[in-house]
């Protein structure tokens, strides 16, 4: 990218499994990368995961945080950690279910019915 970038280029990944940091090291200008974690389907969903490294100027994430409501959308800015906000709570959500299943707690249709 930075052979064919101009050096203000905000580089931005829709990631939400890679890290945003380890993208950001790829590159010369690990202070212009960012994480805009956009949720399926993205023109429906409002939510936006923006991701910041310790390294990303503020004037990125303050760019990228305008861009998002100009797109309608509601951000939440968060730094790079794996699974950001949803889908941590979402896979610690899921892992409770399973736990409850193979202790015999709940079956799967009353975990389901639960949900």
């Amino acid at each position: 990218m930075d052979k064919v970038c101009n050096d203000d280029v905000i580089m931005a990944t829709n990631t939400s499994s890679l890290s945003v940091t380890e993208i950001s090291v790829a590159t010369s200008r690990p202070s212009r990368v960012i994480g805009m974690h956009f949720f399926n389907p993205a023109p429906v969903m409002k939510l936006i995961e923006v991701v910041r490294t310790v390294v990303t100027d503020q004037q990125v994430v303050d760019d990228i945080e305008g861009l998002a409501r100009q797109l309608g959308k509601v951000d939440v800015t968060i730094g790079d950690k794996a699974g950001f906000i949803a889908n941590a709570l979402l896979f610690g959500y899921l892992n409770h279910a399973v736990s409850f299943y193979e202790s015999r707690y709940a079956s799967r249709e009353d975990i389901d019915a639960a949900r």
